[in-house]
């Protein structure tokens, strides 16, 4: 896992935008590389055959694949990169897969039919993948875009 101090990167933003917005956007990037490694992890996990191995399926990964995105905060309660999936970018008929992947499993009709259901395990693999992804790595190149950052500012305050 990588922990971030919020009130430490908002203030490596804050003097980073102060001496170069360029800089800024190097740090940014940097960081928003570290989230790619992360959601390339969960796309992976996404292009595999669903739990049941049940061929045919109806493009419900896809979908989630979607609505995936890196997010790159400095708020207090959110310090850090984190790969969110939305629903804002699916079609009607894949609204709410985003939550249902995530959760421990669901019960859905079977082909449409109201009197036949059945319970359908899900895999809540995004974090399980990111970690795995990212053991170790994260931290590491984190920390190289914050050091590469701070020398830079360092550099220019003399």
């Amino acid at each position: 896992m990588l922990y971030v101090d919020a009130s430490e990167f908002r203030r490596l933003r804050d003097d980073a935008r102060r001496f170069d917005t360029k800089l800024l956007t190097g740090l940014r990037r940097a960081i928003k590389a570290v989230g790619q490694i992360g959601m390339d992890a969960v796309e992976k996990e996404l292009d595999k055959a669903p739990p049941n191995d049940q061929p045919g399926s109806v493009g419900s990964r896809d979908a989630v694949k979607a609505g995936l995105r890196t997010v790159i905060s400095f708020s207090a309660r959110t310090a850090g990169v984190r790969i969110v999936a939305t629903n804002a970018r699916l079609d009607p008929a894949h609204r709410g897969f985003v939550a249902a992947y995530e959760s421990k499993g669901l019960r859905h009709p079977v082909y449409g039919n109201d009197r036949v259901w059945v319970d359908q395990p899900t895999r809540p693999y995004f974090g399980a993948a990111i970690h795995d992804a990212l053991e170790g790595r994260g931290q590491e190149l984190v920390m190289k875009a914050v050091d590469d950052a701070v020398r830079a500012i360092g550099g220019r305050g003399k």
